[in-house]
């Protein structure tokens, strides 16, 4: 019986040949499952982003309603604080994001800049105002510290000192908000403030796009390649949709006087900008 037992107990153990099989099929199964769950997460990722682009355009709605139907100011103005110039300025709009007044510096930016700004209180959680798949260590000098958004400066025509327009001046089309890269064309990696030219760029981060925002309170997922045959070929369009431009091109000839010219050819895909 001990000698059987013993056999038995021999049987029971795992030979080199079985525990190798063993790994290899565990190491198959990880080869499998990670890129599953690497596709969930980044989808997850994206169904956030969208969320926070609907909170942030329905608070853009929400303030309209507040003030007589205009838009908020979409801090087209370099992100410099005017009083802590010499001599100082003239107080500048209190913006969608922040506050330029409040600005503790020229081009210097903190995380809670966004409480300054109009939108602030219709969406007290800043967590709206970031992408969580935006995860870069931003230098304090680019408004990427404060938010991963960016309001299209046809808001207030590309100028205008900033004021904007009212909402019933928009188609529904009309893109309001996207997400800022991380390599732009034309800031080399660096926002001054909140808002831009549709030109300058968009992320890749969401399955090779960006997340935008809709003035009739949606948002969508665009592709880079969506985004930019849009600027470089509709003017007016989704993106280039300011109400009172010159050119009745929704502000691309603006944009052209400003930067001195206009690509002949869409740009290539950043390798990365995300």
């Amino acid at each position: 019986m001990n000698d059987a037992n013993q056999s038995l107990g021999r049987r029971r153990g795992f030979t080199l040949v079985e525990l190798l099989m063993t790994i290899g099929i565990i190491l198959v199964l990880i080869g499998i499952l990670v890129p599953v769950l690497s596709m969930a997460r980044g989808h997850a990722q994206e169904v956030r982003c969208l969320s926070n682009q609907r909170s942030l355009i329905q608070a853009m709605l929400s303030y309209a309603a507040d003030n007589s139907g205009y838009l908020p100011p979409p801090n087209w103005d370099g992100g410099v604080n005017p009083l802590l110039s010499s001599p100082p300025g003239t107080p500048l709009p209190c913006g969608w994001l922040y506050n330029p007044n409040k600005l503790v510096a020229s081009h210097t930016f903190q995380q809670t800049d966004s409480t300054t700004g109009v939108l602030y209180q219709y969406l007290t959680n800043l967590d709206v105002y970031r992408c969580n798949a935006d995860d870069g260590n931003w230098a304090s000098n680019t408004v990427q510290v404060v938010t991963s958004y960016m309001m299209n400066g046809a808001v207030c025509d590309y100028g205008n000192g900033g004021l904007p327009e009212k909402l019933r001046a928009f188609k529904s089309r009309s893109i309001l908000l996207w997400e800022i890269p991380v390599d732009l064309q034309n800031d080399t990696g660096l926002v001054n403030d909140g808002a831009d030219y549709p030109a300058e760029g968009v992320t890749t981060r969401h399955s090779n796009g960006s997340t935008v925002g809709f003035i009739d309170g949606h948002a969508e997922l665009m592709t880079w390649t969506q985004f930019t045959n849009e600027w470089f070929t509709n003017a007016p369009g989704m993106l280039w949709c300011a109400p009172h431009s010159s050119g009745n091109d929704g502000g691309k000839s603006t944009y052209i006087a400003n930067t001195g010219s206009f690509p002949t050819s869409p740009p290539p895909q950043p390798a990365n900008s995300g």
